[in-house]
């Protein structure tokens, strides 16, 4: 699996959406035209993300005057790999191993000696994008008002953490 421009542009699409709403009950929609120049992704192309993210139920949408796209559950509780399915597919470094094929279908199961490798990598990448959520991503603990990042910088400024931590 590799992470294309459609799951990255997702991701900071996301991420921006993250930074700007906390809580993501507070009923407020983001122009994507707004997000697309924020993040520096083409807006067309981040308009047709957002719609795949919206059917995927990981954002919410509303058309007219105050319309946009939001956070449909709080930033803390979307996983990477949410984010990166609902874009991309299923993550899995070969098709025998992805959750939706059968092993049985290739000509070489039973007798395989990467299917085991292969599989146990694609658990590691799964459960290593389950335990990142968008907020950890963002440096920020999104279910405390007022967090701080923890580059020690808040986020009413907008700005965006190093994404380092220590541990």
């Amino acid at each position: 699996m590799l992470l294309n421009r459609r799951g990255e542009y997702a991701l900071l699409g996301l991420l921006y959406l993250a930074r700007q709403d906390r809580t993501a009950s507070s009923g407020r929609f983001w122009d994507v035209n707004d997000v697309a120049r924020s993040v520096g992704v083409p807006e067309k192309f981040l308009r047709i993300l957002f719609h795949q993210l919206a059917k995927s139920g990981l954002l919410r949408s509303q058309r007219g005057s105050g319309g946009g796209f939001s956070l449909k559950k709080p930033a803390a509780q979307t996983s990477v790999r949410e984010v990166i399915e609902a874009i991309q597919g299923p993550i899995a470094p070969f098709i025998c191993v992805a959750s939706d094929s059968d092993p049985e279908d290739c000509h070489r199961f039973g007798r395989c000696e990467l299917y085991g490798l292969l599989r146990e990598v694609r658990l590691k990448i799964i459960d290593e994008l389950d335990r990142h959520t968008l907020s950890d991503l963002i440096g920020v603990d999104l279910a405390a008002p007022g967090a701080v990042g923890v580059n020690g910088n808040g986020t009413d400024d907008g700005g965006e953490s190093s994404g380092e931590t220590e541990d």
